[in-house]
């Protein structure tokens, strides 16, 4: 309230010069508090689309030691798919008995929510206490496939759930489709779009990417510009089919 009273701020200046009445400091004010506003209200998909794909190229390519995850795929995969999918359906059944009132797919969407994991902090934990390389490795690399398998396993269950409670098929299926048969198909849709034309797209992003840098000798700039430049092109290409 004190910066609505008719007073006037000095802010430095002679005769006068730099001084700022409470009405413009009040102005600045509103100014600066809806440029806040503003931008708590972005589209959270902006920040996805800008910090993702170097998040997900710099984890994928220069956090991880390949050597250690190549011995340890199978270990990873099996806990970056099949566990990943127990966990959630535990965790779903949980929800489901302690809310009886919902739905099991509604139940069960929020268990693969709560099943994703961030190992940021247990990765830098292992670092500090000494913890064998294999044991970050592992929880790093699981993680790492986790995420892409939770927005797979995301994708289908919420559709699902928007099959359970609508009464009309999607345009692009048969309208005398069961719900079962509904959920059958947007299983195998899901899985094409996101799961196999992601890792075409990463293939072939990869094998494009390297040979261009193969034609390119010692020119840091073209090499980090091109690496950079063709994981945010594969992420917003895989962002705009799936």
């Amino acid at each position: 309230m004190s910066a609505m009273l008719p007073t006037a701020l000095d802010a430095g200046g002679a005769q006068g010069e730099g001084t700022l009445e409470a009405d413009e400091l009040w102005t600045a004010r509103c100014n600066l508090m809806q440029d806040l506003l503003d931008l708590a209200n972005i589209d959270p998909h902006y920040l996805l689309t800008v910090f993702l794909p170097f998040l997900l190229f710099e984890s994928a390519c220069f956090g991880i030691d390949m050597g250690l995850f190549n011995k340890q795929r199978v270990q990873i995969l099996l806990m970056a798919f099949p566990a990943m999918a127990l966990a959630s359906v535990l965790t779903g059944l949980l929800v489901w008995l302690m809310f009886g009132g919902w739905s099991f797919w509604v139940c069960w969407l929020i268990g693969v929510i709560q099943s994703a994991t961030d190992p940021v902090a247990v990765v830098a934990l292992l670092k500090d206490l000494g913890a064998a390389k294999t044991l970050g490795t592992l929880i790093e690399g699981e993680s790492l496939l986790n995420d892409g398998s939770a927005v797979v396993l995301f994708t289908w269950v919420k559709a699902a759930v928007g099959y359970d409670y609508a009464t009309v098929a999607p345009s692009w299926m048969a309208p005398d489709l069961s719900f079962s048969e509904r959920v059958g198909v947007n299983f195998v849709v899901v899985t094409a779009q996101m799961l196999f034309f992601g890792l075409v797209a990463g293939f072939g992003f990869g094998y494009v990417t390297t040979k261009m840098l193969a034609a390119v000798y010692n020119d840091r700039l073209i090499e980090t510009s091109l690496v950079v430049g063709m994981s945010y092109f594969c992420f917003w290409l895989c962002e705009l089919v799936c």
